[in-house]
Formats: structure tokens, C-alpha cells, sequence
């Protein structure tokens, strides 16, 4: 399956801007810092920390977008490939010859540090941008909290009752209405949930030791894309973006 197609399976869109929420009849007017914006806040909405607990389709379908939008960060967060998005819809999925992609990806890929996130959230944490998130999601949901946790930005099981404490004051001041869904956790639903967090972040840090102690020895990522010339530039791309592409960091606690 090709990028585009991809993209149309994941998010019933083609368009690169409007799946990063940007609208295209734009796109000349927005910069490549816009871009960067929204690209960091759907790498927010896909965090492996907004599926802990859920089924490993659900985990999966995550991670899949998230190697999209780092494709099309990678495609519109560079002048020089924004331009030519913007002139032809060209998105470079058509170039086989490998060692250009290797030579591209080097050049254009800029995953998401903790210093980015950090960055984007001193901004963004209680800014006017968050609030209406949150009132979107909220209404989108119509108040399905386990919903809204996973399409808001900056809230996980850790801080939930931050979450919950300002949508109640939202219905209070009739800014929100109040769904028959709308159901806070109890205490007990809620230290449940931490409790299984923390297990899953053992299990998992217990994972990426053993993978990081079986790949010693492994050849450089130069060396493994060379010995598989033979397969389309795009393959190349999607196995780095799956190795490479999954974000280090946790977002900022309140």
C-alpha cells in the first residue's frame, strides 16, 4: 500500500494539510512553523500514552498514524518539499531510487525531542488553544470521558482529574452542556488505572532493554537500506519511520 493510500485508510484523506487539522486552501500563507505547531500536536494526540490498556489493534491503528504524520511533517515542515506539495501534490513516494530516499530522510526527517514537546506545551498548557480543544472534544464525544482523554493533547490517566476538574467547571458555567455519557471516575476507577500504567511502563522499559541489548552488533542503517536496494524507496521510508519514528518522550504532568 502506497502513502496516499495510506493516508485514505487512516484518516479518510489524501490531503496532507487537512490531516494535520490545517486547512489547504491556505497552505501558501502558512509557514513551515505552523506546520511544526500542528504537526506536535497530533504527535500529542497519537502518544502511546493515550492507549495504554486498549487492545493491541488499537495500539497498532495509533502507531500507524503516527509514522504518518511524521511522513508529512517530513514532507511539509521543509520549504523546499512544501513548495513543491503545494505546486504538484508531489510527496516523493514515487522515487525508488534508495540511496535518494536515505540522503532525504537524513536531510529532512526532525523527530519530536523532549525539548520540542517541552517547548510547544509552555505555549500551549492553559492557553485559549487548549480550553477550545478540550470543548471540541468534549462535544465531538458528547461527554465520553475515556473519548476525550484519548483526542485532547496534554492529559493522560496521571492527570485525569485536572481534565475532569475543568470540564465540570466548563457545565457550571453553561459553557458545556452536560452529556448523559459525561460520567467523572471514581478515586478507585482512577487509582486502578494508574496502578495498570505503571505495570505497562515496567513491562515496556523491561521490552526495550532486550531489544537494545539484541541489537548489538546490528549493521549501520546504512548498511541494512543498501543490502535491500532492491525494494521501493517508499518501503525504505515507512521502516525507518517504524523504527525510528516513535516518540522518546512523555508529555509534560500538571
Amino acid at each position: 500500500m502506497g502513502f496516499k493510500e495510506d493516508c485514505e485508510t487512516n484518516f479518510g484523506s489524501t490531503e496532507l494539510y487537512t490531516i494535520l487539522g490545517l486547512d489547504p486552501k491556505n497552505k501558501t500563507e502558512l509557514t513551515t512553523n505552523d506546520v511544526k505547531k500542528a504537526y506536535y500536536r497530533k504527535s500529542l494526540l497519537y502518544h502511546p500514552d493515550k492507549f495504554l490498556g486498549k487492545s493491541e489493534s488499537t495500539k497498532q491503528a495509533a502507531t500507524c498514524k503516527f509514522q504518518i504524520i511524521s511522513k508529512i511533517y517530513n514532507i511539509l515542515g521543509e520549504e523546499g518539499s512544501k513548495k513543491a506539495y503545494d505546486e504538484s501534490g508531489f510527496t516523493g513516494e514515487d522515487d525508488d531510487n534508495v540511496d535518494d530516499w536515505v540522503s532525504v530522510w537524513k536531510k529532512r526527517f526532525k523527530p519530536v525531542s523532549l525539548e520540542d514537546i517541552m517547548e510547544f506545551l509552555k505555549t500551549y498548557t492553559n492557553s485559549e488553544d487548549e480550553k477550545q480543544d478540550i470543548i471540541d472534544a468534549y462535544n465531538k464525544h458528547k461527554g465520553d470521558l475515556n473519548k476525550i482523554i484519548e483526542h485532547t493533547y496534554n492529559y493522560d490517566v496521571l492527570n485525569i482529574e485536572d481534565l475532569m476538574t475543568l470540564i465540570n467547571g466548563m457545565i457550571e458555567e453553561g459553557i458545556l452542556k452536560k452529556y448523559p455519557k459525561w460520567k467523572p471516575l471514581t478515586k478507585a476507577k482512577i487509582a486502578k488505572m494508574k496502578d495498570r500504567k505503571e505495570k505497562e511502563e515496567v513491562e515496556s522499559k523491561k521490552a526495550l532493554e532486550e531489544i537494545m541489548k539484541n541489537r548489538k552488533g546490528e549493521k549501520s542503517l546504512e548498511d541494512m537500506i543498501l543490502e535491500r536496494s532492491r525494494k521501493r524507496g517508499q518501503d525504505m521510508i515507512m521502516k525507518l519511520e517504524e523504527k525510528y519514528c516513535q516518540p522518546k518522550t512523555k508529555k509534560r504532568k500538571n
